[in-house]
């Protein structure tokens, strides 16, 4: 999902912090096992010699099977930015084939249902969605951007996903800290150092 924080209330962390709380990486993975196999991930795939074990992923707030302590995190969370009672009207695209819009359908009801958001949901086609992406026509974006399996230098990725101004960040996030920290990982050489 792709929050674009040129809009409120997604310009607030604590909204898109809440949602990545609440969000059930297990029942996401029952939608998406359906189609294909699915396992645990973050910013780095499996397959690349930086990527974090599954085992401790399933360690992480937000990444966590039982979801009691994360939910009620993410209902503070939203309280604390102004949203105790849930949020409107938020215009939630996707991409109308199978697999994403299965996707994009199982968390326009968790919204709901945890957390009290209610997200219209819009079914685009593939080039009807990327074009809504670009012009930044959406408050959240469902679209599976495969992150290469297997690549040689996953540094490379974050900086056109992640970086104030890269190429493939279509919800404008902008973070001098992020920034400042793939900067250095395209600079290292020393692999522990990187990791």
């Amino acid at each position: 999902a792709i929050f674009n924080v040129k809009n409120k209330p997604f310009d607030d962390k604590r909204v898109r912090k809440a949602i990545h709380l609440a969000w059930s990486r297990v029942d996401m993975g029952a939608v998406s096992g359906r189609f294909e196999p699915t396992s645990y991930s973050r910013w780095v795939p499996h397959g690349d010699a930086f990527e974090m074990p599954e085992a401790e992923i399933k360690k992480i707030p937000g990444y966590r099977e039982s979801k009691d302590e994360d939910v009620a995190a993410a209902k503070k969370l939203l309280a604390d930015a102004g949203f105790a009672d849930g949020i409107k009207g938020v215009d939630f695209i996707a991409i109308r084939d199978h697999y994403t819009i299965n996707g994009a359908t199982a968390m326009q009801d968790w919204l709901k249902r945890l957390l009290n958001i209610e997200a219209n949901l819009r079914p685009l086609d593939r080039t009807q969605c990327l074009q809504e992406e670009a012009a930044g026509n959406f408050d959240i974006c469902f679209n599976w951007k495969q992150t290469p399996g297997n690549i040689s230098d996953f540094g490379l990725y974050a900086a056109l996903a992640f970086k104030t101004g890269g190429g493939n960040n279509a919800g404008y996030y902008s973070n001098p800290e992020m920034d400042k920290l793939i900067d250095e990982i395209l600079s290292e050489l020393d692999k522990e150092k990187r990791t």
